[in-house]
């Protein structure tokens, strides 16, 4: 007999899966057979009771490996997308340039060797004919050096100067220096700068040439005709300076051998071209303040300057005064 399905279901059956029910299904045919219940209609109604729930409610299929290989046999693979980086080709190093460039590398190091070798040999190598060294007792290296001998009773200083400056041959830009001497063979000596000063400036302040140390350079420089040049050193800048300013007022009478060959050398005063007009003034020459006499035609007559504290440097000539200032630049570079 059926189940007139507009009639409620059993609520013990609703929920249950098909295995449930049909475990509950055998556990009640053998109560029916032991109680002696018509099998097959009771089994009749319990399925049609089960199919009529499966229909309305019907239960999702548990998904297993072996079910989900059979579904998908055939079907292609999904694939995740694949990120290309496509790679910067490696440049490979041309030969010839690496051997261009290590070429230029060697030429430009040895380069550099030679060019320092050649500064260290100019730097400490002598060589006279570059760098002119001056010699004991000089200040300055002359080109061309006479020595003259002062003997007693014999030529003085000043005459023994004016007759070198007239008779030395001239050469353009050259420096002839001269080294007075005194005595005899073995007690032969260069002059001292105190007897020196008191033959050729005899009105020289006494507190100046106490000052004064005992190495000095006379002599001439051709430009544009012999001019003469006086280098003293002193001990003191103070007393040199100011026994310079006293002295300025007889400087032209003492100095007046340094003057052109045509000038009047006594000391009663110059003549001509060479008479002094004023007084001393002031100019700079080769960033060196100078003392500058002029003549009547404002031409330079007499000039000094304290090339530093210790030197200080007389000449007749503006063109002498800045060969003297860079020779004593090179002789104190050298000593």
């Amino acid at each position: 007999m059926k189940n007139d399905p507009q009639q409620p279901q059993d609520p013990g059956i609703a929920g249950k899966s098909d295995l449930h029910i049909q475990a509950e299904t055998n556990v009640y045919d053998s109560l029916q057979a032991a109680n002696q219940i018509p099998v097959q209609e009771k089994k009749t109604d319990i399925k049609d009771l089960a199919d009529s729930l499966h229909k309305e409610n019907p239960l999702k299929k548990l998904r297993t490996l072996e079910g989900d290989l059979a579904q998908n046999v055939g079907k292609p693979i999904p694939v995740a997308p694949r990120v290309v980086v496509q790679s910067q080709p490696t440049e490979i190093a041309d030969p010839k340039r690496s051997m261009y460039v290590l070429g230029l590398s060697g030429i430009l190091i040895l380069g550099g060797l030679i060019a320092l070798g050649f500064f260290l040999i100019a730097k400490f190598s002598p060589n006279d004919e570059l760098v002119l060294k001056p010699k004991p007792g000089e200040i300055i290296a002359p080109d061309r050096t006479q020595e003259i001998h002062i003997a007693t009773g014999g030529m003085s200083v000043v005459e023994a100067y004016r007759e070198q400056k007239t008779q030395q041959p001239q050469k353009s830009g050259e420096f002839f220096g001269l080294v007075f001497t005194q005595g005899q063979a073995e007690s032969k000596k260069n002059l001292s700068v105190q007897d020196f000063t008191t033959s050729l400036a005899p009105t020289m302040p006494a507190s100046l040439k106490r000052s004064l140390q005992p190495d000095f350079s006379i002599g001439f420089h051709d430009a544009n005709g012999w001019q003469s040049y006086l280098i003293l050193k002193t001990n003191s800048y103070e007393t040199a300076f100011g026994g310079m300013l006293s002295w300025e007022s007889t400087l032209k009478q003492d100095l007046a051998v340094f003057l052109t060959a045509s000038a009047t050398t006594s000391s009663a005063g110059i003549e001509g071209n060479n008479r002094a007009e004023g007084n001393f003034k002031d100019l700079v020459i080769k960033n060196k303040d100078v003392r500058i006499l002029y003549n009547i035609f404002n031409e330079p007559l007499l000039m000094y300057s304290f090339f530093d504290k210790e030197t200080i440097v007389i000449t007749s000539s503006v063109i002498t005064l800045e060969e003297l200032l860079a020779r004593l630049v090179t002789s104190n570079f050298v000593r």
